[in-house]
């Protein structure tokens, strides 16, 4: 005898999943769709009870217009849970269950919505489509019951007679409702399309969205450190060499009563400078800054009523000698060697070069007992170097700072910005710091787009 243990469990685990489907199928309706599916109900039988109302109206089965009116109201409240049961459900049962010949063209509405519906989620090709609710149309164009009595009888010849013709099957109306249901398709098609299209947008969208926050953010983080290390160059330089000016002043200042008074006096102009190149870079940062400065009138006061600090011009390589005697008159000697004339660089390199430069004279200072320094900048076939050598040794202990800087990485941040190389360690007893920067210089750029002019 056959098994018939395996069929029976598999049939009674699909009875007990039934319950489980229904739940989440209920749980999928959308609200769009319980709304919709109200709306629908309540013209549709309110039009009903209206017009049943009026002796103007002798329907031939009201009860068909019920029937299909309820089958539309659950195609419109299923359509985005169930597409694709829906579909088969109605192509199936609908035709079968409505029994007789269509009655009027608005009772297609079961089979256009589902036709729509289920080519909006691209749930089955659209030939599958157009094919099976074809059928559909013609099964209810026959009628279910007279086809069902035609296949029995065997009466395919009585079809194409003329008494029968018009009572079992009515060929222009038939093509109508069929183009009506292919008309559907296509329509579910390209609204499909459609809407695909716009949810590849929509996540295209977002995805642009959130990599233009993440590129903001990188954009606020590099410019936070681009500030943190213009103001460490800026401030640092000058503050370091006050603090060497006043230690040697206070070392002296028993054997040479004078020489702490001239140094308070160099060191109050240095932190002017200082206060002013300081304020210079955080006027840039304000947001509520909205008031130029004009540095020619001393009456020009900005929007938040601070006192009128001209913003500094962009630097140049004309500072760089007032960077080596300030350093100088800290107490250390600067033999600098500059090519004569300055040569006509990129502002983002003579920006580079004149910071390494500080950089370099400013940890001289903090981290060296060197009495020289010899700093040269000169131009090569790929670009210009610039190299700072102090004769060294470096201090035991450091009276400046106690904990290490950010001035090595500065250096190597600013270099590698400018596609250049930064190299900085011990030479001897002394300490190298040697940066290159490929760049062209643009006086020989100019010079070579002149016209050679013959004699």
């Amino acid at each position: 005898m056959p098994d018939v243990s395996a069929p029976a469990r598999g049939a009674l685990r699909w009875l007990r999943a039934r319950p489980t489907v229904l739940v989440e199928t209920v749980r999928r309706i959308r609200r769009q769709d319980l709304t919709a599916a109200v709306v629908v109900a309540a013209v549709w039988f309110g039009a009903l009870v209206l017009l049943d109302a009026t002796p103007y109206w002798y329907p031939v089965s009201l009860s068909r217009y019920w029937f299909a009116g309820w089958w539309i109201v659950g195609t419109v409240l299923l359509r985005q849970a169930a597409p694709v049961g829906t579909f088969w459900c109605t192509v199936l049962a609908y035709p079968v269950l409505y029994e007789a010949k269509i009655v009027n063209e608005l009772h297609l509405l079961p089979l256009l919505v589902v036709a729509v519906s289920v080519m909006l989620v691209r749930g089955l090709p659209p030939a599958v489509v157009a094919v099976v609710s074809s059928l559909a149309v013609v099964v209810m164009s026959f009628g279910s019951v007279d086809l069902l009595w035609l296949v029995r009888s065997g009466g395919w010849d009585s079809l194409v007679s003329t008494q029968y013709m018009g009572f079992f099957f009515d060929p222009s109306d038939t093509v109508t409702r069929v183009a009506l249901v292919l008309a559907a398709t296509v329509i579910g098609t390209v609204l499909g399309r459609l809407h695909e299209t716009r949810r590849a947008l929509q996540r295209r969208n977002a995805q642009l969205i959130a990599l233009r926050e993440v590129r903001a953010r990188e954009a606020v983080r590099t410019e936070r450190t681009r500030i943190a290390r213009e103001l460490h160059d800026v401030v640092a330089h000058h503050v370091a060499a006050i603090v060497v000016r006043a230690q040697a002043a206070d070392r002296v200042a028993d054997d040479d009563p004078e020489q702490p008074r001239e140094a308070v006096r160099w060191i109050a102009a240095n932190g002017r400078e200082a206060l002013d190149a300081m304020r210079s870079v955080v006027r840039v940062l304000r947001e509520d800054e909205r008031t130029p400065v004009v540095a020619d009138d001393p009456t020009s006061m900005p929007s938040d009523g601070l006192p009128a600090v001209p913003l500094a011009p962009t630097p140049t390589l004309a500072e760089l000698p007032a960077v080596i005697a300030r350093v100088a008159e800290a107490g250390v000697r600067v033999d600098a060697r500059l090519p004569d004339p300055v040569p006509d660089l990129p502002p983002a390199t003579v920006l580079t070069v004149l910071r390494v430069a500080q950089e370099a004279l400013t940890n001289v200072l903090l981290h060296s007992r060197a009495q020289q320094v010899a700093l040269t900048l000169e131009l090569t076939a790929g670009g210009v170097r610039l190299t700072v050598h102090d004769d060294g040794p470096p201090r035991a202990v450091e009276p400046v700072t106690s904990v290490g800087g950010h001035g090595l990485l500065h250096m190597a941040e600013r270099a590698g910005s400018m596609g250049g190389t930064l190299s900085a360690g011990p030479d001897g007893p002394g300490y190298l710091v040697v940066l290159e920067i490929p760049v062209l210089v643009v006086a020989e750029r100019e010079r070579d787009r002149e016209p050679v002019v013959g004699p």
